[in-house]
């Protein structure tokens, strides 16, 4: 082969300097592409702090003998709770049974299992000595925590309700 002819080829090709070549951009791109998702990903952090995450979970883990006290009181007075859904008149009614039942108002809450600002709290006045009535927020499909308690908070009942699949849940405080 003749040498010449390999120089020619060579030299015409003009040889670019790396900065105007694809390759090494190609592959400088995946570590700054990782520094850029880093960074951004921390200030995603830091600007909206999840929600399940609690700064007193100290003082909510002390909270949990009171609890028990009051679920223990619910089991002391028989409680049983029947809450029907009405969506078409968005109405909640609870029919509640018991013992020593002097309630005229009860506080029901609908925490929501992920978010924290989709949780509901309705005030339910009393139709007769057992039955309760109060408006029905709006509610998306989810497996709500329900606490129904008296105002004094001296007593409540907790269950899980998938609503809007099932209308009605009963809550039994001997189960």
């Amino acid at each position: 082969m003749d040498n010449s002819k390999l120089d020619n080829t060579v030299s015409e090709q003009e040889i670019k300097p790396w900065y105007k070549q694809g390759w090494p951009w190609f592959i400088i791109s995946f570590p700054l592409l990782s520094v850029v998702a880093g960074i951004t990903t921390y200030f995603i952090a830091a600007n909206q702090p999840h929600s399940m995450v609690q700064d007193d979970y100290f003082k909510k883990g002390l909270a949990i003998n009171q609890s028990i006290e009051k679920s223990q009181l619910a089991k002391d007075k028989m409680l049983i709770a029947n809450i029907k859904a009405d969506k078409e008149n968005n109405l909640i009614t609870i029919d509640l049974e018991g013992n020593n039942i002097s309630a005229k108002r009860l506080n029901l809450f609908f925490s929501h299992p992920t978010q924290t600002t989709k949780d509901h709290a309705v005030i339910l006045e009393n139709l007769s000595s057992t039955q309760f009535i109060g408006e029905l927020p709006e509610l998306s499909q989810a497996y709500w925590h329900i606490r129904l308690a008296d105002t004094d908070d001296n007593w409540h009942l907790k269950a899980r309700w998938h609503y809007p699949e099932a209308a009605q849940l009963k809550i039994d405080s001997q189960q």
